[in-house]
């Protein structure tokens, strides 16, 4: 009956209202969410914060140990009865408007994943994370990738390359869509800015609902040539002690 149970909080849901289908989200992103999983066991936290935790489907993949030692935070009301039907703590907080709701230097791992490049304020967010991390803490940023082969040829295509942007000033909300893309080089001096330390930075596919189309099938076989021309950029590091 437990096991019933425990299986049962991470049944996929759907809120109609902010157009979110979790299983559909969590396909897209199951690459990426295998790789966050694996790091997050390499570094082994006792405290995590996950920034834009959304309905926290991605504990699914480490429900027995983790989701106790998980702290979140989200600006979608609706997301936190499911957080807290799931055994995740998780507070309302809209990152572009308020600090985080933590004290300084109280967890070991901070997670980032695709949300800074939502917010119009990127400098603020990447100092609460130095500020709530513990000196030698891990931090993990998970962003769209600027330059990669499918916005470049965008760009071919006479594509504004700042449309996301000028989307989200005049028609959007911060959450509708990206507000800003980054490449490894605009990471680097955001975060050295802040002195937090970039251990590792690696490329990755999503997964796409048009992998069949001979664009798609050229752009994958040259991100396997050329990394930086994957869809996304996941970066590791540390703040320094």
């Amino acid at each position: 009956m437990a096991n019933s149970i425990k299986k049962e909080i991470w049944n996929f849901i759907s809120i109609p209202r902010i157009g979110y289908d979790e299983k559909d989200y969590f396909n897209h992103h199951l690459g990426k969410y295998g790789l966050v999983a694996s790091t997050i066991k390499d570094f082994s936290p006792h405290k995590i914060l996950d920034i834009g935790i959304a309905s926290g489907i991605f504990y699914s993949l480490l429900p027995d140990f983790y989701t106790s030692k998980v702290f979140g935070i989200d600006v979608v009301p609706e997301y936190m009865p499911i957080l807290k039907k799931r055994g995740i703590e998780a507070r309302l907080c809209n990152i572009e408007k308020e600090p985080i709701p933590c004290s300084n230097e109280s967890f070991d791992l901070v997670i980032c994943d695709s949300i800074l490049e939502h917010t119009l304020k990127p400098k603020d967010l990447i100092t609460e994370i130095d500020r709530v991390l513990v000196p030698g803490g891990h931090f993990i940023i998970v962003v769209p990738n600027a330059t990669s082969i499918i916005k470049r040829w965008q760009h071919l295509r006479g594509y504004n390359i700042f449309e996301p942007l000028i989307d989200n000033l005049y028609f959007r909300d911060y959450l509708s869509r990206c507000a800003v893309f980054y490449s490894k080089r605009d990471l680097r001096i955001i975060l050295e800015e802040i002195s937090l330390v970039i251990d590792k930075i690696s490329y990755l596919n999503e997964t796409s609902y048009d992998e069949k189309k001979l664009f798609r099938k050229i752009a994958r076989i040259l991100g396997v040539i050329i990394p930086e021309f994957r869809d996304v950029i996941f970066l590791t590091g540390h703040k320094n002690l």
